[in-house]
């Protein structure tokens, strides 16, 4: 076989490069394939029913829900269809499907991955305008959201595209069994690329998440001071504790989907300014496997913390039996919940108004806009 090109993924006869990666263990090649297949077999299950969830429950369908969807829609496709590719290449040891399928393979995990990095952007405003705009909230409808959301997946679908293109390729990662963008190159044009990707598509996200989530702290935490909130109103007391549960649930999304790309963003960000040379194969290989785990945690973070969900997630099950025994189960709970609440009540008639503990009564994004436009949700003049 003749010398291979720079890239190391097509040779001078135009054969697709299917060497093994050099220095790299079989039984890393044997883990990182078993982790793949749980990703998988989890990741899709989980999602799809999810997805089925919202989809067979009309309740579920608000603006907060449609973003929230499409993540659970990016973690499906992510789940069922790179990562049984990129399985299947590790179980070989090397990649086994050719150029198209590598660039194919390549292009979705990164579509996928921008696109839900757009979109919790857009929750994070969605939370912003929600929480410190409340005046505002009204404007964030079922259409916004839907054209939010098709925005965050045509600009997802741009900058994956662009290497296609010819800014930048796509070619085999350090193990060989998998694709992405070239990160390490002479070309200018590569390095531009490569910069501008990462200011835009990480670094300004990640810069708005924490400009949103910061100002919703703020305002959560001084609510009896900035007058944003009137807690005068049962009704808007309501609504702040249902908003303070959705934010609690959105932190967590966004905290563990940062957490499983940042790794691979450092890394990848190394290799383009120094140089890949002196990281080893397999801490360049770990966190892009890492990348692909964050599309299974937001079904089970939904599962735990939204009531609404789970009632959802009960009313599809079709084992009467099991339907009926969870559904018990969360009622116990609810009551437990209420009579802790109203024993804290009991014992804290002189609490400040803003440590109201969160009504257990479960509503709705539409209904809370609702109440929020019927109630004095005002700020004091």
């Amino acid at each position: 076989m003749n010398s291979t090109t720079t890239e190391g993924v097509v040779h001078e006869t135009g054969q697709f490069d299917r060497s093994t990666a050099p220095y790299f263990p079989d039984i890393g090649h044997m883990a990182i394939g078993g982790i793949l297949a749980v990703i998988f077999i989890v990741g899709t299950f989980s999602n799809g029913v999810a997805l089925l969830t919202f989809i067979k429950c009309k309740n579920l369908r608000t603006p907060t829900n449609t973003f929230i969807m499409s993540l659970l829609f990016g973690d499906f496709c992510m789940c069922s269809l790179p990562v049984p590719m990129v399985m299947a290449a590790s179980f070989q040891k090397y990649w086994t499907f050719g150029k198209i399928m590598c660039d194919l393979e390549a292009f979705l995990v990164y579509f996928l991955g921008l696109t839900n990095m757009y979109t919790l952007c857009a929750i994070s405003l969605d939370r912003y305008i929600v929480i410190a705009l409340p005046l505002h909230a009204s404007k964030i409808t079922n259409r916004v959201a839907v054209i939010s959301v098709l925005l965050c997946w045509i600009w997802g679908l741009f900058w994956a595209s662009t290497p296609l293109l010819g800014w930048s390729y796509y070619h085999l990662e350090a193990a060989h069994t998998s694709c992405a963008i070239v990160w390490e190159s002479d070309d200018p044009a590569i390095f531009s690329y490569n910069m501008t990707i990462f200011f835009v598509c990480y670094a300004f996200p990640v810069g708005v998440m924490l400009f949103a989530y910061f100002n919703v702290y703020m305002t959560i935490k001084n609510v009896a001071r900035n007058n944003v909130w009137d807690l005068t109103s049962r009704i808007a007391r309501k609504n702040l504790a249902i908003e303070k549960k959705m934010f609690k649930t959105i932190l967590i999304m966004v905290g563990l989907f940062l957490l499983a790309w940042t790794p691979y963003a450092v890394v990848s960000f190394w290799a383009t300014v120094v140089g890949s040379g002196g990281i080893p194969i397999l801490i360049q290989t770990i966190p892009a496997i890492a990348a692909k785990s964050s599309s299974v945690a937001n079904p089970f973070v939904y599962v735990a913390t939204n009531k609404q969900f789970r009632k959802g997630f009960y009313s599809i099950i079709p084992c009467d039996s099991l339907r009926t025994q969870l559904e018990q189960t969360e009622e116990q709970k609810k009551e437990k919940s209420e009579d802790g609440e109203e024993k804290t009540v009991g014992q804290t008639q002189a609490v400040p108004i803003t440590k109201v503990a969160p009504s257990p009564v479960d509503k709705d994004h539409d209904t809370q806009i609702e109440d929020m436009r019927a109630s004095p949700v005002t700020q004091n003049e």
